[in-house]
C-alpha cells in the first residue's frame, strides 16, 4: 500500500455505540498480493480497518456479569469519560 493513495477516515457510528477507523482510496488504485493476484479499488471505496466499542459504566458491568465475573469493580476520570474494571 501506498500510503499517498489514502487516507484515513475515523469517525462516531453512535447507532453500533463504536468509533471505525477506514480507509478511503484517494484515487483508482491496484495493490499487489501474495499470491499475484492484484487487488482493485475504485477511487472512494473504503476499507475498515477497526472497531473501537465503547459502553456505558452500567453497560459493561453487565456485560462482566453475563459473561460470569463477579465483584466487578471500577474507577473512573473526575468526568467519568474514562473507566478501569476490575473483574474475577
Amino acid at each position: 500500500f501506498d500510503l499517498r493513495d489514502w487516507r484515513h477516515l475515523g469517525f462516531f457510528n453512535t447507532q453500533a455505540s463504536r468509533i471505525e477507523m477506514h480507509l478511503q482510496a484517494e484515487r483508482d488504485v491496484v495493490v499487489p498480493a501474495g499470491d499475484g493476484a492484484p487487488l482493485h479499488f475504485r477511487a472512494g471505496a473504503c476499507i475498515h480497518t477497526e472497531n473501537s466499542w465503547k459502553y456505558t459504566v452500567e453497560a459493561f458491568s453487565a456485560l462482566l456479569a453475563s459473561a460470569g465475573f463477579a465483584d466487578a469493580r471500577c474507577w473512573t476520570d473526575a468526568r467519568g469519560w474514562f473507566a478501569v474494571f476490575l473483574a474475577r
